[in-house]
């Protein structure tokens, strides 16, 4: 018992030892994904349904403004090919502009080094987001 709890003091709050570490592919399904499970925490998918008090009631899915924003060429969150212009990318990764929002994800582990790539590697590869 002594051990685990010592363990855990050694450890601190850095709960990405807790977290699983889940891949989920480079495509657009893999991506959506991502953010669904990444990012529901402060931003619920559209299906959620959230008491009014609730301080996540005012936010959108991720999943489905990033679709949003690529499908309809807005360039806000994603610039296809183009790390340094995606919002998302700079976000994740901590190379943020004055303007943008906090490091995501808040108050959570940091996308995994494999997670990261595979978000890199969709944008880069024009981030197809299927939408047909």
């Amino acid at each position: 018992m002594r051990f685990c709890i010592g363990l855990v003091v050694l450890m601190g709050c850095d709960d990405s030892l807790f977290v699983p570490q889940q891949t989920f592919g480079s495509d657009w399904a893999g991506t959506r994904e991502m953010l669904s499970v990444q990012c529901a925490d402060c931003h619920p998918s559209g299906s959620q349904v959230l008491p009014e008090d609730d301080l996540r009631a005012d936010r959108v899915s991720m999943p489905d403004v990033v679709h949003t924003d690529v499908c309809e060429d807005l360039g806000k969150y994603v610039v296809p090919g183009d790390l340094g212009e995606s919002q998302l990318w700079r976000i994740v990764t901590g190379i943020r502009r004055e303007s943008d929002p906090p490091q995501m994800p808040s108050g959570r582990s940091k996308l995994t080094d494999a997670q990261v790539a595979d978000l890199e590697e969709w944008i880069l590869s024009g981030a197809d987001a299927d939408c047909d």
